[in-house]
């Protein structure tokens, strides 16, 4: 613990335990927050309050125009839209076909059926025929009439263009053309905005995704979609292009993204990727971001970023005392809920503590005068994983973790341990999704990231001591 923090810590215990009443502390503390002149750049920022553009969702499609009234002989073809029941788990496209008052009817009405959704009903079934090609009806529509039709197919189907063809029961001609429907020349654009964290423009084991970027589709110099990447760093879109190919661009935007941009850099510089969707799926199309470790180091240094932390030596003593039902700040209890909750954390390799978890965090905490870089990268990150999960880490001006930018440090600080792991087969950090235990073939010290952690550790006089938010 360092001198500052000691100092901060004895205040605490003293104080907070012997004379004064916590609400004059809790007091106390909102002042000093309020008066301080440092301004913290990662508190100050947020998402745009407004986009624009269309928000892209799993049914969205780029290119299908939903709202065109389709005429085809002496009928318009209207269509209703696509829902999704989560229920049954299965899409229906309804449509209303309706005819003026000439006289002319149709010898048959004709929906494709494409191959790439399960159609499971339709309707209406009077006077119909079902193949593997399409759906076809024989009974015409009477003059200033109208009929209600629908396709129900097994999935969350997005939106393309089917073919629709009518003949005419005049003159006998055919014409065909194309409506919105099921899937049919619609494929998806898809990638993951993850950490970086050696830099080489390759998610490798442990670079855990970034949640909540705003990702921009452009189709050409024109954006035309946005969306914001999932829990795991994934985005997708879906595009029609039918059988032709389509030129787009996969684009991050700092002003969208402040808190990622003002602290980490874009791997792929600029952060867009050029794309041709032709007749298939485009996948793997990954931006990544390293730290600006030097840059995030002197903000905590100069108290630009706020820090409410302690370093691995506090959180091993703390662990020790609670187990021996000694003096500590966090109860024992306390501290076995933050561990299983690092257990838990959405990261894709997370520490496993086994049934010890008390001893074997104390462990994993202490670091000694032959500890090897590995073993020190692993104290670090520990204890700032304590430090977070316990509501501290770095805090905007009022005392409030920033959560977005804590994540950040974490899953940095994840990713160098996975990378670095020496020991084939290690049990300490686990793929939560399979169980498997981190490892890697070239073991590297990842000393930017270990001294990151190090300084977002000890560094955290200016947002307070852990324990006395």
């Amino acid at each position: 613990m360092n001198t500052l923090n000691l100092i901060q810590f004895n205040f605490w215990e003293f104080f907070s335990k012997k004379i004064i009443p916590l609400s004059i502390l809790f007091m106390f503390g909102f002042l000093f927050y309020g008066c301080n002149e440092y301004q913290n750049p990662v508190s100050n920022v947020s998402k745009s309050e407004s986009l624009v553009l269309q928000t892209a969702s799993a049914s969205s499609v780029i290119g299908v125009n939903e709202s065109e009234m389709i005429q085809i002989l002496n009928f318009n073809i209207k269509f209703n839209g696509n829902s999704y029941d989560s229920v049954s788990n299965t899409s229906t496209f309804s449509y209303t076909v309706s005819r003026g008052d000439d006289a002319t009817g149709f010898n048959y009405l004709s929906f494709e059926n494409p191959a790439c959704a399960d159609l499971v009903d339709y309707s209406p079934r009077e006077s119909s025929t079902r193949n593997d090609a399409d759906v076809t009806w024989t009974n015409s529509i009477g003059s200033n009439n109208s009929r209600d039709y629908s396709f129900t197919y097994s999935g969350n189907q997005p939106t393309g263009m089917v073919d629709v063809s009518i003949q005419d029961s005049g003159n006998g001609n055919i014409v065909t053309k194309k409506v919105p429907g099921v899937c049919k020349g619609v494929y998806t654009i898809s990638g993951n905005i993850y950490i970086d964290e050696n830099g080489n423009q390759n998610k490798e084991l442990g670079e855990d995704g970034i949640d909540d970027v705003t990702v921009y589709l452009l189709e050409g110099n024109s954006e035309v979609f946005v969306n914001q990447s999932s829990a795991d760093g994934s985005y997708l879109f879906s595009v029609y292009s039918g059988s032709s190919s389509k030129d787009f661009s996969i684009k991050l935007k700092p002003e969208s993204d402040p808190v990622l941009f003002e602290n980490f850099s874009p791997t792929t510089n600029p952060p867009e990727i050029k794309v041709t969707v032709d007749n298939g799926n485009v996948s793997g199309l990954n931006l990544g971001f390293k730290a600006e470790t030097q840059k995030i180091i002197s903000d905590f240094e100069q108290e630009i970023i706020l820090l409410r932390t302690e370093e691995p030596d506090f959180w091993a003593d703390e662990l020790k005392f609670s187990d021996k039902g000694k003096q500590s700040i966090f109860t024992r209890t306390k501290l076995l809920g933050y561990l299983v909750e690092i257990e838990k954390l959405g990261l894709t390799y997370s520490f496993q503590f086994g049934t010890e978890k008390i001893a074997k965090a104390q462990e994993i905490l202490t670091i000694r005068n032959k500890s090897t870089e590995f073993e020190i990268l692993l104290a670090e990150l520990l204890a700032a994983k304590l430090n977070v999960v316990s509501g501290n880490g770095a805090v905007d001006e009022n005392g409030v973790p920033i959560d977005e930018f804590n994540t950040l440090i974490l899953k940095t600080g994840s990713a160098a341990a996975v990378s670095s792991n020496p020991n084939v087969g290690d049990a300490i950090l686990m793929n939560n999704a399979t169980t498997e235990a981190a490892s890697a073939t070239n073991f590297s010290s990842n000393s930017d990231t270990s001294l990151l952690l190090s300084s977002f550790n000890r560094s955290g006089g200016g947002g307070g001591t852990v324990g006395s938010n």
